[in-house]
């Protein structure tokens, strides 16, 4: 089994990155680990949710925020398979893994299929289905993926992708994004 991800460069980009957001409402978190975002951000949301595949890394994010209990929510799906269609999110955050597949290692904590890109175009098409109007989807991507994809792929669905922060790092440039458009749910 993989170790839960412990946060890193990418998750204190993400962290520092929504420091300057707005965050309000109902925010879900894909791929919450440890909880590093969710308490970042707990006590500017109505509610939070986190969603892991990894129970142990749950286990881990319910300690760290004991003191949001009530409004913070941690939940053992993956992505927002877990989500009733009817809830009204406002932001969904992920640091999802974003690399191309390695032939000698596959880790789903960092690896993300092919071109790098996957995960986060699951999450883009998933949130398109049940986010209300005015949704947005933030998210980390990286240099070594196929960034120009995520983009093109992104606008064909008719959203919009624009760069809100990046960390230059000595073998990759992490980006992160905000993705806004055409999300509406079917109520």
């Amino acid at each position: 089994m993989t170790e839960p991800y412990s946060p890193a460069e990418d998750t204190l980009l993400l962290i520092k990155t929504l420091e300057r957001t707005e965050v309000g409402g109902v925010v879900v978190e894909i791929g919450c680990g440890l909880g590093a975002v969710l308490e970042s951000i707990a006590d500017r949301a109505d509610e939070v949710i986190g969603t892991d595949i990894q129970l142990e890394a749950l286990l881990e994010a319910r300690k760290r925020l004991t003191a949001f209990y009530g409004s913070t929510h941690l939940i053992n799906a993956r992505g927002l398979s877990c989500i009733r269609r009817n809830n009204i999110i406002s932001l969904v955050v992920s640091n999802p893994p974003y690399l191309p597949e390695e032939p000698e290692i596959r880790d789903p904590t960092i690896h993300a299929g092919p071109t790098g890109v996957e995960t986060a175009l699951e999450i883009v098409s998933e949130a398109a289905q049940i986010m209300a109007k005015g949704c947005r989807i933030i998210l980390i991507a990286s240099s070594l993926s196929d960034f120009n994809r995520l983009k093109a792929e992104t606008t064909e669905k008719g959203m919009e992708m624009e760069t809100l922060s990046k960390l230059d790092l000595f073998f990759e440039r992490l980006i992160c994004v905000q993705i806004r458009g055409k999300c509406s749910a079917k109520f």
